[in-house]
């Protein structure tokens, strides 16, 4: 925790991966987030990006922003690193998956 009113989820280190939860089902029919974040640190290359996820199921640990490629839910990401060299990030992007498709970073 770096604050009352902060988290830091990773180090300034390479390759770490962070993850807040929360372990209470949610059922609400309509809802509004709103949250404020940061990614920097001591390098000058950045980070790879972060997402936010509502899912059927908790978290398993895999390659999509530090989660498993396919999921039941929504995934919001905000991706920061450009990985593909196009020069198109950063940028952020949602999807909806009902489980049966693989998030592929490359489409």
């Amino acid at each position: 925790v770096a604050s009352a009113d902060q988290v830091r989820l990773t180090p300034s280190i390479r390759s770490k991966r962070g993850a807040l939860s929360n372990n209470v089902q949610f059922n609400s029919q309509s809802w509004e987030v709103e949250m404020a974040f940061r990614v920097n640190g001591n390098g000058r290359v950045g980070a790879d990006g972060l997402a936010m996820w509502f899912r059927d199921a908790p978290l398993e640990s895999g390659s999509v922003f530090g989660v498993t490629a396919s999921w039941k839910g929504l995934g919001i990401f905000f991706d920061t690193f450009d990985n593909d060299g196009l020069g198109n990030n950063p940028y952020i992007m949602a999807m909806v998956n009902d489980g049966n498709q693989a998030y592929d970073h490359s489409t």
